[in-house]
């Protein structure tokens, strides 16, 4: 399938759960400068354990994916509550699995619709002999992604998936695309526009009812468009509500004066 599955991910709003402290144990004296940072980032964060977007896990291991501990992971995790009026707290125990550091033996794309194989090669971050970086890997696959999005693909799915050679501490990535439906705008609400202001956004915003969505030309709007003299002392936000069902997406844009909110 095309589409990717949907889920629902429930959070606790009330009271905020923080994390309080990290302990982990099987942490060789040199591996301590890459999760030191790690640790304490997270010991400073809100718990998450959650689907979407990056877990309290992630965040104490991305130092290493980054370093090329491709298969860095944490055994016998436990989480040690603590409530005290309205402020929730946890320790988060485990041991770390470190694995070895692994180098890159190639990345292979066919290609794609929206991007060749040769645009994707131009724009690679990693390459072939290079320690196999998470961070780098997720800078080489940005390109591709943005470029099905800036079409209106908001399921997009870009795949690296790892075949790694416990012997030679190698691993090769096959990189595939799956853009999912495109996504129109349905409707679009402006809010804290003084008139001037509201029949210049009118004017010369594009990206009307019916377009395909771009999130590229919201964020770029106003740079964009300093000839719209009444939008010249705003700044804004923006909320995208996708309907999975229809491919539509509503958009909430709210300005702030001054470029503060």
């Amino acid at each position: 399938m095309l589409q990717p599955d949907r889920a629902l991910e429930f959070k606790i709003s009330s009271p905020t759960i923080r994390v309080s402290n990290v302990k982990l144990g099987g942490v060789a004296p040199d591996l301590v400068p890459f999760i030191q940072k790690s640790v304490n980032a997270a010991a400073k964060a809100p718990y998450d354990e959650g689907l979407a977007g990056e877990t309290t896990q992630d965040r104490i291991l991305a130092p290493l994916l980054d370093a090329g501990y491709i298969q860095a992971s944490l055994s016998g995790v436990t989480i040690t509550p603590t409530l005290s009026g309205d402020t929730a707290s946890v320790i988060l125990s485990a041991s770390l699995g470190p694995g070895k550091i692994y180098h890159v033996s190639g990345i292979s794309f066919t290609g794609a619709p929206l991007l060749s194989a040769d645009a994707f090669a131009a724009t690679e971050k990693l390459h072939p002999g290079e320690i196999a970086s998470r961070a780098l890997l997720i800078e080489t696959l940005a390109p591709l992604d943005a470029v099905y999005r800036k079409q209106g693909y908001m399921d997009v799915i870009v795949q690296a998936v790892p075949d790694a050679n416990p012997a030679t501490h190698q691993v090769a990535y096959s990189v595939s695309v799956k853009p999912g439906e495109q996504y129109r705008v349905h409707e679009i609400t402006t809010n804290n526009l003084d008139p001037a202001a509201r029949a210049d956004f009118d004017r010369g915003f594009l990206m009307k009812t019916g377009e395909l969505y771009n999130p590229q030309y919201i964020t770029s709007f106003l740079k964009k468009n300093t000839a719209l003299q009444a939008l010249a002392n705003y700044s804004v936000t923006y909320k995208a509500y996708a309907d999975p069902n229809t491919h539509t997406v509503d958009l909430v844009l709210t300005f702030f004066r001054g470029g503060t909110k």
